[in-house]
């Protein structure tokens, strides 16, 4: 069974272990924001916003790709649009 860490004891872990590591998870956050509109549109929290950019290497490209698949609501398509 794995160990539980709450959100905050991450976030101090990796920001002692990889300064500015809060920068770019709330820059990567703010851009997501940007795409898919606030919770109460988008049905997605920012800590579990977080915690997906976290688990994706900040990868916002495939947090909002995983976002996409869980939600019913209108996210962006992440790929190229073929027009």
């Amino acid at each position: 069974m794995g160990m539980f860490f709450p959100h905050f004891l991450l976030t101090l872990f990796a920001e002692i272990a990889c300064p500015g590591f809060s920068v770019q998870l709330e820059a990567g956050l703010e851009s997501i924001r940007g795409m898919i509109g606030p919770e109460d549109q988008s049905g997605f929290t920012d800590s579990y916003i977080r915690d997906t950019l976290w688990d994706y290497n900040f990868d916002v490209e495939e947090t909002l790709s995983l976002l996409a698949g869980m939600s019913d609501a209108h996210l962006p398509s992440t790929s190229p649009d073929p027009s």
